[in-house]
């Protein structure tokens, strides 16, 4: 892990490379936060979405046939 003193040495340096080609850190940041969110929602929300498949695919191997299909026993 880098120290407080080399990460801010590091941010400066990228502030002014950023600046040459007329990027803004702050707003550069904001989208990578942006990113980030979006990206972990989506594995959270796929990962919750697989839970719930294999929950409904249990709950549906319990139920009798009828109930599944709607019909009645011959």
């Amino acid at each position: 892990m880098a120290t407080k003193k080399e990460r801010s040495e590091i941010k400066k340096k990228t502030i002014k490379l950023m600046s040459l080609d007329g990027m803004v850190y702050d707003e550069w940041l904001h989208e990578q936060h942006v990113k980030f969110v979006d990206e972990q929602g989506e594995k959270i929300l796929d990962r919750l979405m697989d839970e719930k498949l294999q929950q409904t695919k249990k709950s549906d191997v319990s139920q009798p046939t009828q109930a599944i299909h709607g019909g009645e026993v011959e």
